[in-house]
């Protein structure tokens, strides 16, 4: 209600330019950062700082610009009438009064949501662990067989190989050949794992193609991926063409190339670096060897001049005559020592007790085989004993087993397949199968006609 007032009253109003409205206007709209999604029209890159393009809708337009630099970066075709998604901030060109959208950022138009989901994965697996460092197992130094994940009939396998054989000949490489983008490139690339970690065992596995858009880059950005490569038990290598976004297999993954190429050179070392190196050492050990015979050398021309060495007859003279002594004393005692032993063996062997031995053992002896007669008779009792009671349980078994009744002329009758026998004809029906259980032998039979009445001789 004021403002009227004001601008009936000349002297209270404020009248501002053209170009001040202009850039009031644009300090506004450049607080305002949105995303906004539509369809590419009138695409214009013939400037040379600015691409000019316009998003719309069914009910409007918006004009975008955007840095020449940063449309050029885009990793994917951009037509007539490609939906996409566009983030930036609102502005105004004061020169004409155009309002704008200066684009950071433009998207085809549902990788928002295809981000969003694969942040969502990043920080599921993050909160497991599957990113920690300390999980990643280390790569092999010299690996013999090299296992390659891949599209045959792209470039990646050839930046791989030729990279692999330029830098370490005597690697053996394994190429599985996979669908690296599109429907079912996840599930192929899991099998080619398995069968890496199962059937044919490697040494290092690179995972390998070539760059993308984020829908091409999908399946590495896959849960099962994920869990393939950090489930198995062999390293690792990822190498997709595609620097600007890290996919969630390059997180998981014990090493990340940015590129193919860069995935074979963390493979396998340099020949020409290994060689100088083993030259190196061969040199450093030449050298040390060299050095130390010369200290052995010295220590020798050292130890030479010693007395021990130079008039070793005098140092050693005393001691060889003191062991001639002791050799001359030793052998002495033991012969005075076996003269004792063979005089006492002499008068042991003078005693009557050896003299007549065999007056000692002839009362023992009686006395032995008196003892043997009186156990062998006990045993022959016993034995007589065990033989009657066996003969009685044989007896009463024969009589109790059912072979005996058998014997006798009757039978048992099953059920076919059962063990139980059949007791009542209640228990059986017409043309059940039956077997018939004799003396000797069986009768397979079949059930045509039953009575249950009891019948009497």
């Amino acid at each position: 209600m004021e403002q009227p007032e004001k601008l009936r009253n000349n002297k209270e109003r404020e009248i501002f330019t053209v170009s001040q409205v202009n850039r009031m206007a644009r300090e506004l709209l450049e607080g305002i950062r949105v995303w906004v999604e539509g369809e590419l029209s009138d695409v214009n890159t013939g400037y040379r700082y600015y691409t000019y393009f316009t998003m719309r809708d069914d009910r409007a337009a918006l004009p975008v610009i955007m840095e020449k630099a940063l449309f050029q970066e885009l990793d994917f075709p951009l037509e007539e009438g490609t939906k996409v998604v566009a983030f930036g901030t609102l502005g105004l060109y004061e020169k004409r009064g155009n309002y704008q959208l200066r684009a950071i950022r433009l998207e085809l138009y549902g990788e928002g949501e295809m981000r969003r989901r694969i942040e969502r994965l990043k920080r599921k697996l993050a909160a497991e662990g599957l990113f920690a460092d300390e999980r990643k197992k280390l790569l092999p130094i010299f690996p013999e067989r090299i296992g390659v994940i891949s599209a045959v009939e792209g470039a990646a396998v050839e930046d791989v190989i030729r990279t692999v054989v330029r830098r370490y000949l005597p690697a053996y490489i394994l190429v599985r050949d996979v669908r690296v983008q599109g429907k079912g490139a996840s599930l192929e690339i899991c099998e080619a794992i398995e069968v890496f970690n199962r059937e044919f065992p490697v040494d290092v596995i690179i995972v390998a193609r070539g760059g993308g858009s984020l829908q091409d880059l999908e399946p590495f950005n896959s849960e099962d991926v994920a869990r393939s490569i950090a489930g198995s038990s062999i390293p690792i290598i990822t190498g997709v063409g595609h620097e600007p976004d890290v996919t969630v297999a390059d997180l998981v993954a014990d090493f990340r190339a940015s590129t193919p190429t860069g995935a074979g050179e963390a493979a396998v070392p340099e020949s020409t670096e290994l060689l100088f190196r083993l030259e190196a050492m061969a040199a450093g050990s030449r050298r040390r060897v060299i050095e130390t015979l010369k200290a052995k050398e010295r220590h020798l021309g050292y130890l030479a001049t010693r007395p021990v060495f130079s008039r070793s007859e005098f140092m050693l003279a005393e001691k060889m005559q003191r062991l001639d002594r002791a050799t001359e004393t030793l052998r002495r005692a033991l012969a005075r020592g076996f003269q004792r032993m063979m005089e006492r063996f002499k008068m042991v062997l003078s005693k009557r007790t050896f003299a007549r031995s065999d007056l000692l053992v002839v009362g023992e002896r009686e006395e032995l085989v008196r003892k043997a007669e009186r156990m062998l008779s006990q045993a022959r009792r016993v034995l007589q004993g065990y033989q009657s009671r066996l003969g009685n349980l044989e007896g009463r078994l024969e009589a109790l087993s059912p072979l005996a009744v058998l014997e006798r002329g009757y039978a048992i009758v099953f059920p076919r397949g059962k063990k139980r026998a059949l007791r009542s004809p209640r228990e059986a029906a017409i043309g059940d199968k039956i077997d018939v259980r004799l003396y000797r032998g069986h009768l397979y039979c079949e059930v045509e006609e039953k009575s249950d009445v009891e019948e009497k001789e």
